[in-house]
């Protein structure tokens, strides 16, 4: 078992909300999909959180022996300086995983997701149209590769999402 699905379970047990979301989330919503990945070769994951939840999130990691950082700053420091706002993730490092939890998202809202996450393994899940929805934000290709890769289909609202969102920004109606 990896470490970071137990570092997803603990989160949970400690009545932190989040949702997972990334590559790790499809992970475990297709976990046959994934079967042939070396366990080892994939030590992240990322987590959507509310900004509210930070120092909560930084508390418990540092609880399990972790270091949580903003863009290679202390958490603490940067907390203490007001300098968390427009960096939209901090990174939790414990021996042998890597965290990175997202709290400032144009596409993604916890509390509009957390009540529908899908519960995996104890772990909760953003619902997939948005996990795709937000790779393919991200870089197009990368997330075609990996649905062709893995045989996952991109779910046709994932696409209508981002070229609705690309002809509002362009103007076009």
């Amino acid at each position: 078992m990896s470490e970071w699905r137990s570092i997803l379970r603990a989160l949970d047990a400690s009545g932190l909300r989040f949702v997972t979301i990334g590559t790790r989330a499809l992970a475990l919503l297709y976990p046959a999909r994934f079967a042939d990945e070396d366990p080892s070769a994939h030590t992240d994951a990322d987590i959507l959180i509310s900004p509210d939840d930070l120092q909560r999130f930084a508390t418990i990691i540092e609880t399990m022996g972790g270091e949580v950082t903003s863009w290679g700053e202390p958490f603490a420091r940067a907390l203490e300086q007001r300098s968390l706002a427009g960096r939209f993730y901090v990174r939790a490092q414990l021996t042998a995983a890597q965290l990175d939890a997202t709290y400032e998202s144009d596409w993604l809202s916890l509390d509009a997701l957390y009540p529908r996450a899908t519960r995996v393994d104890e772990i909760p899940v953003c619902p997939e149209s948005l996990l795709w929805t937000t790779k393919l934000v991200a870089d197009p290709l990368k997330a075609e590769r990996l649905a062709a890769e893995r045989g996952l289909v991109i779910p046709r609202d994932a696409r209508e999402r981002v070229f609705a969102a690309l002809r509002k920004n362009s103007g076009e109606r």
